[in-house]
């Protein structure tokens, strides 16, 4: 697992927060021990990516009362063409993302929500 830092929003006049589907600028801080020597990104490098997971709680429509969290937050890094840096997705995604430029998530994804 990679620990990953937000430095910035790009969607919207200086957004405070992030939701599902926003394009965040990202500073890697740490990287799993037995991947460092393989690893496409390296310590300190900035990235952009997209957030996946959310643990707030996130809306499938307009209806209020059906609302889905996850356990934790996460985030699909992107090269500078926007192409997915990693090969899998390990866990569910929303399916807000069939829908979007970002269809490759959905197919690489283990599932949806």
């Amino acid at each position: 697992m990679q620990e990953k830092d937000v430095v910035f929003i790009f969607m919207g006049q200086k957004k405070k927060f992030a939701t599902l589907g926003d394009l965040v600028l990202v500073a890697i801080k740490k990287l799993r021990l037995s991947k460092r020597s393989r690893s496409r990104v390296k310590k300190g490098q900035i990235c952009k990516g997209v957030i996946i997971r959310l643990k707030k709680n996130s809306y499938k429509s307009l209806d209020l009362s059906s609302s889905f969290t996850f356990n934790e937050n996460a985030v699909v890094l992107l090269d500078a063409k926007y192409k997915l840096i990693g090969s899998r997705i390990i866990g569910p995604i929303s399916r807000k993302f069939k829908s979007t430029k970002y269809s490759r998530i959905v197919s690489v994804s283990a599932g949806l929500i």
